[in-house]
């Protein structure tokens, strides 16, 4: 049974050595929980009409993860776990963008699929699909446009959410702060908060 306790001390284990088979041994740890994390993205997508194969949210999840690994040993702000879930979820919505311009899918369930996924930013959740209306004509890339023409801080903010940094991270690389203080988080949540006002005025 995956334990994220367990994977932090591989993590751990894998930094004071350096080792590929240690990094080998952290890599297959991770394949029970990915499988399913890429089993939930395909039924999502499936239920949303949008039919992309396990191998394709699999690959990319497992890239992320990776990636995760990796530039974790230089952030000490946020958890191990949270930055892994984090990326994920932003990689099951690239999934879905690079499935939009392989197939040049034009299916308005697509849209309203990549809507949802980010529509509850206060908890960085994957929502329900049932959320929003199937035939909601969002496209996240518009909304993050609309944003950027309002504030160009904000639109930022929310670009770093969705890569995965935390509040504290974010405080530290656009507000020059330290401590993740009442400013800071005031300004992430202002940024939060308009831009899921931009995906529901889209419904």
């Amino acid at each position: 049974m995956f334990c994220w306790k367990k994977a932090e001390k591989l993590v751990d284990i894998y930094y004071e050595t350096s080792s590929s088979e240690d990094l080998t041994e952290i890599l297959l740890y991770f394949q029970s929980y990915l499988k399913k994390c890429a089993n939930n993205a395909l039924s999502k997508s499936n239920n949303s009409g949008i039919w992309i194969n396990f191998e394709d949210f699999y690959s990319n999840f497992y890239y992320r993860l990776w990636e995760s690994i990796e530039d974790f040993r230089i952030i000490d702000t946020s958890t191990l776990k949270n930055v892994i879930i984090r990326r994920i979820q932003y990689a099951e919505i690239e999934t879905i963008r690079l499935y939009k311009k392989s197939y040049k899918n034009n299916n308005m369930t697509e849209t309203s699929y990549v809507a949802t996924q980010w529509i509850d930013l206060s908890q960085f959740e994957i929502c329900d699909k049932n959320r929003i209306d199937d035939d909601n004509s969002l496209f996240l890339k518009q909304s993050l446009q609309e944003l950027k023409k309002i504030s160009i801080e904000q639109h930022d903010i929310v670009l770093l959410l969705l890569l995965g940094y935390s509040g504290k991270e974010i405080s530290l690389m656009l507000f020059s702060e330290n401590n993740y203080c009442n400013s800071s988080r005031k300004k992430i949540q202002r940024a939060k908060d308009k831009f899921k006002k931009l995906l529901w005025d889209k419904r």
